[in-house]
């Protein structure tokens, strides 16, 4: 992520922690040093608004977890994450392995989508208050809406928001967009405009169906 700093990226360790490094000026990059000291996480997002990286973090406890928040200092600090106000624990069945989470700047508003219990996409918007409105699920209508979505990404395209999922039911990737009107657009197959994907380094074009 780009703040107002330059570029920072924000990984996340072998025991579940978040590491943090940038890059300098001459192009090479600093040693990571870790966030949030004796802090573990599930999964977690960033945006950058306003200059400012903001990580969003799936914290656990006990057989749920807690979505929180932080914002980084402008002197580089970083103040402990605390829970996103308005939103209640996600009940876990195991340790998500894949992402969870993705947010996305749209307009002057965070947009949070995150997997539910049941693998459903839930979407939150946090208000001017700092508090996020209570979460709906993504494009709840059409064939797709009872799937199991394992991993997802989130985008700002055009002052709106746009989301891709991968849909473990039907072995596909999935996008949808949500619409001025307050609506989600149906769900659209990724895969049957673009054919079937290629594992990363085959020669190009790979063969259909490998």
């Amino acid at each position: 992520m780009a703040g107002k700093g330059g570029l920072d990226l924000l990984v996340q360790g072998a025991n579940w922690e978040v590491l943090q490094t940038a890059r300098y000026a001459n192009g090479k990059w600093a040693p990571n040093k870790q966030l949030f000291k004796s802090w573990s996480f599930y999964d977690f997002t960033d945006v950058v608004q306003n200059g400012r990286l903001r990580p969003f973090i799936e914290q656990p406890t006990g057989r749920d977890v807690i979505l929180e928040e932080t914002t980084r200092n402008p002197d580089g600090s970083w103040p402990a994450p605390t829970q996103m106000h308005g939103l209640a624990p996600v009940r876990v069945a195991s340790k998500p392995t894949q992402n969870h989470l993705a947010a996305a700047v749209v307009g002057t508003h965070v947009r949070l989508v995150h997997i539910d219990t049941n693998g459903r996409l839930m979407h939150t918007i946090e208000q001017p208050n700092g508090t996020w409105t209570a979460p709906d699920q993504v494009a709840p209508g059409g064939v797709y809406r009872n799937d199991w979505f394992p991993s997802l990404s989130a985008a700002s395209v055009g002052g709106g928001l746009q989301v891709t999922a991968a849909d473990q039911i039907h072995r596909t990737v999935l996008h949808t967009a949500l619409g001025a009107n307050g609506s989600w657009v149906t769900w659209s197959n990724v895969l049957s405009w673009t054919g079937t994907p290629c594992h990363f380094g085959e020669p190009v074009p790979c063969r259909p169906g490998r």
